[in-house]
């Protein structure tokens, strides 16, 4: 099981998105900013996941950190960061929701039957005149009128392959 992790600070709920293969099993919020690192290490322990890829901008930082100290495997995820296709993709964002859609496309996903998840995957646009690049998120929650947690942790669970990671196997800096 891999884990895409949204931190949330400034009203936004912590989300993570649990994943098997191509199958999203499901997703859990936390809405309270205490001991967000205790959250995500009980979840980890009780599925027996063997990463979890965390959003390390603002305080998710802190919260891998920690995470990693206490002996979990983790993978920092940083959406303005450069994708693996520079030409083609904007940034690691881009690279990330443009794997998702073209998954989709495929019919390579399977997601729950989840209204909110669906109704961010439906708002979220990209400008193809500019590398694929994601709309920004103040711009999807103006529009949604909240935060795409739940498509953003998505995302990050979705941003890397899932035959890399076997529970025990890689170290927390893979």
């Amino acid at each position: 099981i891999i884990y895409g992790v949204d931190v949330g600070f400034g009203g936004d709920a912590t989300v993570i998105c649990k994943r098997q293969g191509n199958k999203v099993l499901e997703f859990s919020r936390y809405n309270s900013k205490d001991d967000i690192p205790f959250f995500i290490m009980k979840h980890m322990e009780e599925d027996n996941a063997a990463v979890a890829v965390i959003d390390v901008v603002g305080v998710g930082a802190n919260v891998m950190s920690e995470i990693r100290r206490a002996g979990y495997n983790v993978k920092p995820y940083m959406s303005q960061s450069a994708s693996t296709n520079p030409e083609r993709f904007k940034n690691k964002r881009s690279e990330a929701f443009f794997t998702l859609r073209q998954m989709f496309q495929d019919r390579a996903i399977s997601i729950p039957d989840d209204q909110r998840l669906i109704e961010q995957l439906a708002y979220i646009k990209c400008n193809p005149q500019d590398k694929n690049k994601i709309q920004d998120k103040r711009s999807i929650r103006q529009g949604l009128g909240y935060s795409p947690d739940e498509a953003d942790a998505m995302s990050m669970a979705f941003s890397v392959d899932s035959t890399m990671y076997k529970k025990g196997i890689n170290s927390a800096y893979s």
